[in-house]
């Protein structure tokens, strides 16, 4: 269960469930610049105090992404 939350993939793009389509595409644009100059991006949503850190590469981001496109798949992770 833990995994779920830890893996979320609005934690993997660092918004709210109820985060705009332009506010995702940002954070994925923000995300992929800094992968290309092999710096870590942060974001307030990140929780590394209480969860383990997140790791971002092209991988997560794109499963991520199309994880929450699927109505029914973006309400399963919403409520986590």
């Amino acid at each position: 269960m833990l995994q779920i939350i830890k893996n979320n993939p609005f934690r993997v793009l660092g918004v709210y469930s109820n985060s705009s389509t332009k506010e995702i595409t940002a954070n994925q644009g923000k995300i992929k610049a800094f992968s290309k100059v092999n710096k870590q991006v942060s974001f307030p949503l990140d929780l590394d105090n209480l969860l383990s850190e997140i790791e971002r590469n092209e991988e997560n981001i794109s499963k991520a992404s199309s994880q929450i496109t699927i109505d029914s798949e973006k309400i399963k992770y919403a409520l986590f």
